[in-house]
């Protein structure tokens, strides 16, 4: 990556299409973007140490650097579906979730970067975060590895204790995304199609992964565990539908106002507003 880098600035050099402070940038590129690839790199490593099949940790990586946003993404989602008053969030700017996945927080440290470059702040807070989350990584990977059993290998998981986590990890929000797209889809929106959709996923969703874990169909059934899984999946589904957070009831004193504003989606998404003046799109 180094020889390519400079290889690139010798040409634009050699073409007139260099400035001066493009090695600084370049070296503030690279110093950033090898730092991307160890955290990737050290997530890999623990989906490969805590797993002891290639499948399985090719099926952990993606779990383990989107799983956070996946789950605020269903939040968004269910708060839109059920709470009237929702006006929605931005998805990729500005929102702390980003900082509960990896990726997510090497995305906001580059796009931190890419204001710096127009003379904002540099973002030492979340290069110094990038930094403690690839040493810790590193640090997990390497105590992992010294615990893990040889024998494991050939096993779903090498640490056993880690199936039922895992588990629920990934079963409640996809059975809740199956619910939620179900009763979507049959733009009815009705009570049998959501809670329907979750009681069904985590009864085949659930199965699914124990067949994963063991290569047996005589470990499917686990009910105990589908019980327990399905309380948790009906109990968070639930606090939406019958909006147990009173979001929707809430109503801020007078006093508490600062400003108000009518939003239709119909208009608004096509037009811009500048200096009072609409311009249609």
């Amino acid at each position: 990556y180094m020889i390519c880098l400079l290889i690139c600035l010798l040409i634009g050099n050699a073409y007139g299409v260099g400035k001066p402070g493009d090695l600084e940038t370049a070296l503030e590129a690279y110093v950033l973007h090898m730092l991307y690839y160890l955290v990737s790199y050290g997530i890999a490593v623990l989906s490969a140490v805590i797993s002891g099949r290639l499948v399985i940790s090719a099926i952990l990586f993606p779990v383990l650097m989107f799983l956070g946003p996946v789950y605020m993404i269903l939040i968004q989602g269910l708060a839109s579906s059920f709470f009237s008053t929702y006006g929605g969030m931005s998805l990729w700017t500005g929102e702390w979730w980003k900082f509960l996945s990896p990726l997510g927080l090497c995305y906001e440290t580059e796009q931190e970067m890419a204001a710096c470059q127009t003379g904002g702040a540099f973002p030492g807070g979340h290069v110094l975060l990038i930094f403690c989350l690839m040493a810790g990584m590193l640090v997990a990977d390497r105590i992992l590895f010294c615990i893990r059993k040889t024998e494991a290998a050939g096993d779903a998981l090498a640490f056993p204790k880690l199936e039922m986590p895992l588990k629920v990890l990934v079963t409640v929000p996809a059975s809740i995304w199956i619910g939620l797209t179900a009763s979507n889809m049959t733009r009815t929106k009705t009570d049998f199609w959501f809670f329907g959709g979750i009681v069904f996923c985590v009864i085949m969703f659930g199965s699914l992964v124990e067949f994963i874990y063991h290569t047996d169909i005589r470990e499917v059934a686990k009910p105990l565990q589908t019980g327990l899984i399905l309380a948790v999946s009906l109990i968070a589904a639930s606090a939406f539908r019958f909006d147990w957070f009173r979001y929707d009831a809430y109503l801020p004193g007078e006093d508490e106002i600062a400003s108000m504003a009518v939003y239709q989606a119909g208009l608004d998404s096509r037009g811009r507003y500048v200096d009072g003046r609409v311009q249609w799109l």
